[in-house]
């Protein structure tokens, strides 16, 4: 039986584990989606295909509304994508480490997985993503920024397995806002390039669960056929709507957020044993030299647990096995979580 994508939900009072907006969603646009709720009427299904929330989307991305379906966040897509190419595939390729659901979604559907290591920066082995996809019908994924490590591949790397034309390539850009060069303006020219987007992250929506995809209009049509109907509550598409109606009052809850990870991957330096990456993303994966710190990173997960505080550890994954990944969280989470770190010992 496939292992399936392990969440560890933990009592906390800094949270930061799961790459959520600590700064939320907007108060004004929140008591807008309130006002809005007492109109709502339960009883009745919502849009089947969200065509007024997809029209807004292809407003913000300046893309047509038939090169978008709506999903219950990202992940319900990527299983809708997998399913409608599921006959034409022999296997997916993900550079290694990055999200753990494509090989959970993948191994599920009975696909083949080849996971191609990233090289000592992250970045792609181009030469073993082509060597993988050699005279194999494969679905390639692409996460950028990538989760966990935080960082971009480079753009040479990501036009190459483009040229390579595999039957799909999707790129998950559920970080996208955060920073790096989103492939959007491509979908015109690569006709299996699907795009993953969320509102979770920047948006602040994640308890809501609404996600998105932009493709050919072709591409958009063959995934409408493997998608279930209704999978997008009517309240998500409300409060989606709202905040999609006015997106940069949200987006401007990003610029302390850039901030506060710059502030916190520098005071992750000065801690003897840390290695913290640089990141795009709103985390940083950050290497624990246990011989330095007396601990390892499973340790000090458990430690900071103890004190209310949760980051993110990847068990049975020997490549982060000596890793934790921590969320930016506002000022005053992260310089409790830098005083706990300080004070560790073996």
């Amino acid at each position: 039986m496939t292992e399936g994508y392990q969440i560890h939900s933990q009592n906390v009072t800094v949270k930061l584990d799961a790459n959520e907006n600590p700064y939320g969603l907007h108060p004004r646009l929140w008591h807008r989606i309130m006002t809005l709720t007492w109109g709502m009427t339960p009883s009745r299904y919502p849009a089947s295909d969200g065509a007024e929330l997809r029209d807004q989307l292809a407003r913000y991305l300046k893309v047509d509304g038939d090169q978008v379906i709506l999903g219950s966040g990202s992940n319900e897509l990527i299983q809708v994508a997998l399913t409608a190419f599921r006959e034409g595939l022999d296997q997916i390729v993900i550079p290694s480490p990055s999200f753990g659901m494509y090989r959970v979604i993948a191994s599920m559907l009975g696909l083949t997985v080849a996971e191609i290591p990233l090289d000592l920066t992250y970045q792609i082995d181009i030469d073993a993503m082509k060597q993988a996809m050699a005279s194999k019908r494969s679905a390639v994924f692409l996460c950028q920024p990538n989760n966990p490590t935080g960082n971009c591949f480079s753009s040479e790397a990501v036009s190459e397995i483009l040229a390579c034309k595999p039957t799909l390539v999707i790129a998950d850009e559920a970080y996208i806002e955060f920073g790096g060069q989103s492939l959007i303006k491509q979908i015109d020219e690569y006709p299996n390039l699907l795009i993953l987007r969320t509102l979770s992250k920047a948006f602040a929506l994640a308890g809501l669960r609404v996600g998105y995809a932009v493709a050919q209009a072709s591409l958009i049509d063959r995934l409408k056929r493997a998608k279930p109907p209704y999978n997008v509550s009517a309240f998500s598409l409300l409060a989606a709507g709202v905040v999609m109606d006015n997106p940069m009052l949200q987006m401007n809850t990003l610029i302390p957020l850039r901030r506060d990870r710059e502030r916190l991957r520098a005071a992750l330096q000065e801690i003897p044993g840390l290695l913290p990456f640089p990141s795009e993303a709103n985390f940083i994966l950050v290497r624990v030299l246990a011989e330095k710190v007396g601990l390892r990173a499973d340790q000090i997960r458990e430690r900071l647990l103890e004190k209310g505080m949760s980051v993110r550890y990847f068990p049975g994954n020997n490549v982060l096995n000596d890793c934790i990944r921590i969320s930016v969280g506002r000022p005053e989470e992260n310089a409790r979580l830098i005083a706990a770190l300080q004070e560790l010992e073996g």
